[in-house]
C-alpha cells in the first residue's frame, strides 16, 4: 500500500482542500469517502478523520481517496454553505441542475460546479474513478441514503444499515438537484450518503460509527 496526501484544491478563501490516496496496487475496490460537504455538520469530519487514522493502521485490500474535508471555509466559519454562500450539495453538474431555489438554505450556485469545492471533488472522482463513493454527513434524522448504481454491495450496505440501527433509503421524499446522489446515480456509481446523529447521543454513538464504517469499506 502506498500512502500519499495532496492538495486537490483550494477554497473560496485559499485554504488548502487536501486528499489522503491509499493505493494498492491491484484493489479489489476503489472507494472514495468525502467529510464536510457542509461546514457545520463536524461528525462527518470527525468520521472521515477516524477513518484515516484506522486505515492508517490496517488498509485492507481496496484503494481509498479520503477528503475529510470539503468545505473548510464552512468548517472555519461553522456554515453550512462554502464562503459564497453556495450549497455544495445543489453545485453538482446533474442534468436536473437549475440555477433557482425557493430555500436560501440550498443555493446552487450561479452555475453548475461554480465552486472551486466542487470542482477539486469531481478532479478527484474522474481521476479515481471510484466503485464507490460515501459521503459523510450528519442530520436530526439519522439515515443512509443509497444509491446502488449495481447491485454488488447490497448486502454490505444492509448489515451496515442493521449495525448502525439506521434507516435506509433509496431516495429522498422530494427531488435534490445538483447534489452528489443525483449526480453518481446519472454516472451509475454506488453511492452511500449517511446521515450521523446530531444531537447529544453523538458522543455516545461516535466510535459505533467509526467502528461500523471502517469494517464495512475494509470487508467490502
Amino acid at each position: 500500500m502506498i500512502l500519499s496526501i495532496r492538495q486537490i484544491g483550494t477554497t473560496v478563501l485559499g485554504q488548502s482542500i487536501d486528499c489522503w490516496d491509499f493505493n494498492q496496487i491491484n484493489p479489489q475496490e476503489k472507494i472514495l469517502i468525502v467529510g464536510g460537504v457542509h461546514g457545520d455538520e463536524e461528525e462527518g469530519i470527525q468520521i472521515a478523520n477516524a477513518l484515516i487514522r484506522n486505515l492508517v493502521q490496517n488498509p485492507g485490500v481496496n484503494s481509498y481517496a479520503i477528503i475529510p474535508c470539503l468545505n473548510k471555509d464552512g468548517e472555519t466559519l461553522s456554515l453550512r454553505s462554502n464562503y459564497n454562500d453556495v450549497d455544495l450539495n445543489r453545485n453538482l453538474p446533474t442534468k436536473n441542475w437549475i440555477p433557482t431555489f425557493t430555500n436560501p438554505r440550498y443555493k446552487p450556485g450561479p452555475s453548475a460546479a461554480s465552486e472551486p469545492e466542487t470542482i477539486a471533488f469531481l478532479n478527484v472522482l474522474i481521476s479515481f474513478r471510484p466503485t464507490m463513493i460515501i459521503s459523510l454527513h450528519s442530520f436530526s434524522e439519522s439515515l443512509i441514503l443509497y444509491n446502488p448504481g449495481n447491485r454488488k454491495f447490497d448486502e454490505s450496505v444492509s448489515l451496515l444499515s442493521q449495525s448502525l440501527s439506521l434507516k435506509l433509503v433509496d431516495k429522498m421524499p422530494y427531488e435534490v438537484l445538483g447534489s452528489l446522489n443525483t449526480y453518481s446515480k446519472e454516472n451509475a456509481i454506488p453511492t452511500l450518503t449517511i446521515e450521523a446523529p446530531r444531537d447529544q447521543t453523538w458522543p455516545l454513538k461516535k466510535y459505533l460509527f467509526i467502528q461500523s464504517l471502517t469494517q464495512f469499506i475494509t470487508g467490502l
